[in-house]
């Protein structure tokens, strides 16, 4: 017995990217851009660059700092490389 979604089927668009060994990959949802200060100004592209760099878990707290009031999911992914794997 298979799980059958409720929800409408969306095309979702796909992109491929080739990292090389110890290249990071960092992915996360509206909840980190979309965060509010009290003045209701928005974390923003700007800022979620200039700290894309951190870690999964300081870029999701500077978030919830700034005002999250959205949920937030923030992952980094490290390519070890064949090499590495294969030790």
């Amino acid at each position: 017995m298979g799980f059958r979604s409720a929800l409408p089927r969306r095309r979702v668009d796909e992109m491929r990217m080739q990292l090389v060994p110890a290249q990071q990959l960092t992915v996360m949802t509206d909840g980190v851009l979309e965060a509010r200060d009290p003045s209701g100004e928005l974390f923003g592209f700007a800022r979620t660059a200039a700290i894309s760099a951190q870690t999964a878990d300081q870029i999701a707290k500077a978030a919830e700092r700034f005002g999250q009031e959205d949920d937030i999911t923030v992952l980094t992914l490290t390519f070890a490389g064949a090499e590495v794997v294969n030790a």
